[in-house]
């Protein structure tokens, strides 16, 4: 059927599309106000980031998501919304690694938080994490390690805690990837004291602390024995004691901290400590229209 309408009447619908949209977003506002009176009242003022319900929420939209308008647009638009009402439920202060301001994390943390998030910069992983122990700042973002990193840069060992409310690894920046292969390293990691969610595609995040024979395939042998389908990202060996090294591994699923393979894992190969899961991202390789 041919539409007659003229450019006017085209753009005038536009317009009228875009005040539907707009009430909706304060419709949904309305609401997000409304939980988060509802959690003050039930449980103090928590932090009101739920990195698993987020990733949900997306991948939901892109499963369904047709037409023209690209998928990676839509993700930055409803990522910048979610991030936008966060910031009402309270204060959401972000520390990420970036010295002098600027660079990859800087830019993954403002894409991932939000335009109107405020984000401090730090010197190092080290000084983020601090912040988050000592509740400076309810949210650290720190660059995945690649390969074995220098002792000074062990970061993963300050997470290394069965306190319960330690920071936890609970999310990977950014939440889309232009990657098809199984291997899936992130580009940076947001630490926060909240219990990981289970999204239903996760990786857990772990550290290993090894006395004795460390080799890589020694780890590798003991992973498969111990059911973990799992990357080894990078190693720290103890300039003081050289039969001593602590690992950084991302497994495939969602672990808690008592997992079986976990308690496998360390019977077999050394002290195994979930240091937090993330939601797999949603993989961009495909952005193409859908009818």
């Amino acid at each position: 059927m041919t539409d007659h309408r003229s450019l006017d009447d085209l753009r005038r619908e536009i317009d009228t599309i875009d005040d539907r949209l707009h009430d909706a977003l304060m419709r949904r506002t309305e609401i997000v106000g409304r939980i988060a009176e509802l959690k003050r009242r039930s449980a103090g003022a928590p932090l009101a980031l739920r990195p698993g319900r987020e990733a949900r929420i997306l991948r939901r939209l892109a499963a369904r998501h047709r037409g023209l308008f690209p998928l990676r647009a839509l993700l930055r638009m409803w990522r910048e919304l979610l991030a936008g009402q966060v910031s009402i439920q309270g204060e959401m202060s972000v520390g990420v690694v970036a010295p002098g301001g600027g660079g990859r994390c800087y830019d993954l943390a403002r894409d991932h938080f939000g335009a109107a998030t405020p984000l401090r910069d730090y010197a190092s992983n080290r000084h983020v994490i601090h912040d988050v122990w000592r509740g400076n700042i309810a949210i650290g973002v720190i660059p995945a390690p690649e390969g074995d990193d220098r002792p000074e840069a062990a970061w993963w060992r300050l997470l290394a805690s069965n306190v319960e409310r330690a920071p936890r690894i609970v999310a990977r920046l950014p939440f889309w990837s232009e990657e098809t292969v199984s291997a899936d390293p992130a580009a940076a990691w947001a630490v926060a004291k909240l219990a990981p969610e289970e999204t239903g595609n996760d990786a857990t995040v772990a550290a290993l602390e090894r006395q004795g024979d460390a080799s890589r395939d020694r780890l590798r042998r003991n992973l498969r024995e111990s059911g973990l389908n799992a990357e080894i990202m990078a190693v720290w060996r103890d300039p003081d004691k050289t039969d001593h090294a602590s690992w950084l591994i991302v497994a495939e699923g969602f672990f808690p901290p008592d997992a079986a393979p976990l308690r496998e894992l360390t019977a077999r190969f050394g002290e195994a400590t979930a240091l937090g899961s993330y939601a797999r991202p949603i993989r961009l390789a495909d952005d193409a229209p859908r009818a």
